[in-house]
C-alpha cells in the first residue's frame, strides 16, 4: 500500500472515529469520474466536462433503516440480503436523509440526473446517490507560464449542510478516475492519468440564509465542507513556439542586420528598426487575443517585451551614433577604421553577446521550471497508476476470499 493510500484511508478513519465518538456529523465518501472532457476555453477559463459523480454513506440509525426497508419489496429485501445493488425510488430525498450535494463552480449549460440505489455491506445499509453530469464548468488558469502551461480542471462539490451534520471526503476503496480516450481536445492539450483531490471547510455565513439566524452570533464556528477533485492537461505548445516565439525571434534578430549600414547612414538603420518594432508590438496584439485579460504577463508576453526593449536599445543607439558623427563632422568621409565606426561595432558585438546570453539564460530556467512541472506530472501518472493497480488486485482478492469462503460453506452443507 502506497503513502497516499495509507493518508487516505487514515483520514476516513479519522471521520468515521468522529462520528463514533458522538459528533452527529456524517461522513460522506465521495468518487468522480470524468467520462469525457470537450473544449477547454482559455480565453474564457472553463472546460466541458461529462462526469459521473458517487457519493456513499451508511446508515447509523436503525429508525433509518427500518423506514427504507419498510419502502422495499419482499423481493427487493430478499436480493439485498444478497448483497445486490437495489435502486431506490425519485422521491427517496423527500422522505430521507441526504447530503444535499451540489456542484460550485458549474456553468448554466447544466444536465444533470439524479439518482439513488442501496446496498448491504458487512451488514450495514449503505446509500449511493450518483450524478450523471453533463455541463461546462469554471476553472480558475494559472497562465504565467502560457504556452508551456499546465491547467487544473477542478470540480469543487459541496453540501448544503453545515459540517456538524455532513463530512464530504474522498472515497479510498473507490479512487476517482478519468477517461483519457474521450477527451476532444488533444490537439491542443495533453491529458494527464491520475486526478488529485483535496478537501476544505468554508465560513457558514457565505451561505447565510433566512433559516441561519444563528450565523449572526459572534464566535460562531459553522461550517461547510468544500471537496474540489481536478485532473490536470498540459497545452501543447508547438503551434506557439513556431508562431510565437520563432517569428518574434527572427522579427528581433532581423533588427541586428541594420549594423551592416555605416553609422553615417543612420536613417536607414532607424527606418529598419522602427519598421520591425511596430512589426513586433502588431504581432504581440495579435497573441494577446488569444488570452483573457489577466492582471500579469505571461511567459510569451515577457519574451515579446523583451524583445520590444531590444529593438528599442537599437534604436536609441542608432540615433546616438548617427548624431555623434554628424557633431564630429564625420558624416561625409567616415571611414571603416574611423574611432566612431570602432565604437560602433564594439556595441554590436556587446549587444549581440547580450542577446545570446539572455536566451541562454531562458533556455535554463525553461528547462527548470514549465518543463520541470511536467516530468512531476508524469511521476503523479506513474503513482497514481499504482495506487489503480494495488485497488485492483485487492478487489481480486476480496472476491477471490469471497467465492473460496461460499465454496466451503457448500462443502459443509
Amino acid at each position: 500500500m502506497t503513502a497516499h493510500t495509507i493518508e487516505t484511508a487514515s483520514r476516513n478513519l479519522h471521520v468515521l472515529n468522529k462520528y463514533e465518538k458522538g459528533n452527529n456529523s456524517i461522513p460522506v465518501f465521495v468518487r468522480l469520474i470524468f467520462l469525457r472532457i470537450g473544449q477547454i476555453d482559455t480565453r474564457a477559463e472553463k472546460f466541458q466536462a461529462h462526469v459521473a459523480i458517487e457519493a456513499r454513506w451508511f446508515l447509523n440509525s436503525d429508525n433509518d433503516e427500518n423506514k427504507i426497508l419498510s419502502t422495499l419489496s419482499m423481493d427487493d429485501q430478499f436480493r439485498l440480503n444478497n448483497g445486490e445493488i437495489i435502486k431506490l425510488s425519485k422521491n427517496f430525498p423527500e422522505n430521507n436523509w441526504y447530503p444535499q450535494l451540489f456542484l460550485l463552480n458549474i456553468g448554466q449549460d447544466c444536465k444533470e440526473e439524479i439518482k439513488y440505489t442501496i446496498k448491504k455491506s458487512n451488514s450495514q445499509i449503505q446509500i449511493r446517490e450518483f450524478h450523471d453530469v453533463n455541463a461546462s464548468f469554471y476553472s480558475k488558469f494559472d497562465l504565467h507560464h502560457f504556452p508551456t502551461d499546465i491547467q487544473e480542471l477542478s470540480i469543487s462539490i459541496g453540501s448544503a449542510l453545515f459540517d456538524s451534520e455532513v463530512t464530504l471526503d474522498t472515497d479510498s476503496n473507490r479512487p476517482s478516475g478519468i477517461n483519457r480516450e474521450a477527451f476532444f481536445d488533444q490537439q491542443e492539450w495533453q491529458l494527464y492519468d491520475h486526478v488529485q483531490t483535496r478537501t476544505k471547510f468554508i465560513k457558514g455565513f457565505l451561505f447565510q440564509n433566512d433559516e441561519d439566524y444563528s450565523l449572526d452570533k459572534p464566535g460562531h464556528r459553522r461550517k461547510r465542507s468544500i471537496l474540489t477533485i481536478a485532473c490536470h492537461a498540459a497545452r501543447r505548445a508547438d503551434y506557439f513556439f513556431w508562431n510565437g516565439y520563432f517569428l518574434v525571434f527572427l522579427i528581433t534578430t532581423v533588427c541586428f542586420s541594420s549594423f551592416a549600414i555605416p553609422p553615417n547612414g543612420v536613417q536607414f538603420r532607424i527606418a529598419i528598426a522602427c519598421t520591425l518594432l511596430l512589426t513586433s508590438i502588431a504581432f504581440r496584439l495579435t497573441i494577446s487575443n488569444a488570452l483573457p485579460n489577466i492582471s500579469y504577463l505571461t511567459l510569451i508576453d515577457l519574451y515579446a517585451i523583451v524583445s520590444i526593449f531590444v529593438l528599442i536599445i537599437l534604436c536609441i543607439w542608432h540615433s546616438i551614433i548617427g548624431t555623434l558623427v554628424f557633431i564630429y563632422d564625420e558624416y561625409v568621409n567616415l571611414k571603416s577604421d574611423s574611432y566612431w565606426a570602432r565604437i560602433d561595432r564594439r556595441i554590436f558585438y556587446v549587444l549581440v553577446s547580450l542577446y545570446i546570453i539572455v536566451h541562454i539564460a531562458m533556455g535554463i530556467w525553461y528547462y527548470y521550471v514549465p518543463i520541470s512541472r511536467k516530468r512531476q506530472m508524469k511521476e503523479l501518472d506513474k503513482h497514481y497508476r499504482r495506487i489503480i493497480n494495488e485497488s485492483v488486485d485487492k478487489n481480486r482478492l476480496s472476491i477471490g476470499s469471497s467465492s473460496n469462503g461460499a465454496t466451503k460453506r457448500e462443502l459443509i452443507v
